[in-house]
């Protein structure tokens, strides 16, 4: 059975975080960096530099840690959640104020576009808080 590639073509920048949003502090980087090469390959997108990958490695991991925090978090507003029976509040996405946290991630990574980080902090909220 064929693969059959998408219409919408990802640019190089969706095709590297899609892969490091699963790298964590025990994973191999090698492995990960093997699997962009080869992302960026079938997307027939030109290979990233190891600058680039650095830093949208850094953001990732600033995400990863900052949102990580849960309740302790700069970026954390409320629950928002319904009350569970235990006491404690579901997780939901608006716990987070995405859109202050993707101007402070901007400030820190000036390097990544605005749209870009805006596009990334939901897979994270979901990947690093919700599951």
């Amino acid at each position: 059975m064929a693969v059959r590639k998408s219409s919408t073509k990802p640019n190089a920048t969706q095709v590297m975080l899609s892969v490091l949003i699963y790298e964590f502090p025990r994973c191999d980087r090698n492995e990960a960096e093997k699997k962009i090469r080869r992302r960026l390959r079938y997307h027939g997108l030109p290979a990233c530099s190891p600058a680039r990958l650095k830093l949208l490695r850094a953001l990732k991991d600033e995400l990863q840690q900052e949102i990580g925090l849960y309740s302790r978090s700069r970026y954390y507003v409320t629950p928002h959640g319904p009350k569970a029976p235990n006491g404690r509040f579901y997780a939901r996405m608006e716990d987070f104020d995405q859109e202050r946290l993707a101007l402070g991630m901007k400030k820190k990574f000036r390097g990544i576009a605005l749209r870009e980080i805006r596009v990334f902090i939901p897979y994270a909220i979901y990947l690093y808080y919700l599951r």
